[in-house]
């Protein structure tokens, strides 16, 4: 396994802030990462503006240049309405199921090769559309690779949470781990949060991440990256 999809219970919870800490974290440890999110929406129309995109913050963690090569190596597929890639499409190039996957396989093979991990970002959440008939769980089932589900602090999250679960489970795709990603300002504790779903989901790790945390993103790290040590060359313990 050469791959892990970074997925979420919505938009705006905190899969590019997680991928981001992993990857710093990463490039200060055993460089065993690289990074890629497929298909974004929202891209902006001033250049200067690219570099707070979630493709902005993917290239800066991993130290690369925010070029044309670069931004297009890391996201072929860009739409400039901030709607999900289904309904952003219908006014540019459409999303094609056979496209993106022969654009993921050849980063998971190149990670083979490199004896990396690869990361695939997702767009919005586990049931937000891609095309017509494909959400974001067909993707992940379709590459066979496992994922982590980012979720938030917010009241509502836990029934998030375990919704996208359910849907994950029903694609008998491997979690490696919830992830409760801190949310500002909520009425809902962190810690509250991830207790009440460790209790319903005992068999999957659930972990914190707070808003500035090193020790944090270590032990995501470490779980992440746990059940592939023995396809990596580096020493991950």
């Amino acid at each position: 396994m050469t791959g892990i999809f970074i997925t979420a219970t919505g938009t705006d919870i905190g899969k590019t802030y997680l991928t981001s800490q992993l990857l710093r974290f990463d490039r200060q440890h055993d460089r065993c990462l690289l990074a890629s999110k497929p298909v974004i929406s929202g891209w902006p129309e001033n250049e200067k503006d690219i570099q707070h995109t979630d493709t902005g913050i993917l290239l800066q963690a991993q130290e690369l240049p925010i070029n044309k090569e670069s931004i297009a190596q890391c996201s072929p597929w860009r739409y400039r309405l901030a709607l999900t890639p289904s309904m952003a499409s219908v006014q540019s190039t459409p999303l094609e199921e056979t496209a993106l996957m022969g654009y993921c396989e050849e980063l998971l093979n190149y990670a083979k090769r490199q004896n990396k991990v690869q990361l695939i970002e997702g767009v919005g959440g586990v049931m937000s559309p891609l095309t017509q008939q494909w959400t974001n769980l067909d993707w992940i089932k379709a590459l066979k690779i496992p994922c982590i589900l980012v979720t938030g602090s917010y009241l509502g999250a836990l029934s998030h949470t375990l919704t996208a679960m359910v849907a994950l489970q029903s694609k008998a795709i491997p979690v490696l781990a919830v992830v409760v990603s801190e949310t500002k300002e909520s009425t809902v504790g962190l810690n509250e949060t991830v207790k009440t779903l460790t209790e319903f989901l005992p068999t999957i790790p659930v972990l914190p991440l707070a808003y500035i945390c090193s020790s944090d993103v270590a032990m995501v790290y470490s779980c992440a990256l746990k059940v592939t040590r023995k396809a990596l060359s580096c020493d991950l313990a």
